[in-house]
């Protein structure tokens, strides 16, 4: 939880302008909010129009998204597999093109 009083806040926007190459936009910061991305959300609190976050607030959701986003990519898949070196024709067969 953040305390406004103590902690050292910064607006969201502006943290993330710090920490990462591009800056998402306005919506996906918001999204990180309210839904959260790889079911990890970005503590913050709205004083006015504005959200703010702390740096280590923001850095940890940084990693626990990354670590969680990396969890998920090493799941197998439900769908088909398909060889790398599958043919056009062999995909054509199984209906992927």
């Amino acid at each position: 939880m953040i305390d406004v009083l103590k902690d050292p806040i910064e607006e969201v926007r502006s943290l993330a302008k710090k920490a990462l190459p591009k800056t998402p936009s306005p919506p996906v910061l918001l999204r990180w909010i309210r839904d959260g991305s790889h079911g990890v959300k970005l503590p913050a609190v709205k004083i006015g129009r504005r959200w703010y976050s702390t740096a280590e607030l923001f850095n940890q959701f940084v990693a626990e998204q990354t670590e969680a986003a990396l969890a998920n990519a090493s799941k197998p898949s439900d769908g088909p597999r398909v060889p790398a070196d599958c043919t056009y024709e062999e995909l054509k067969a199984r209906k992927l093109l």
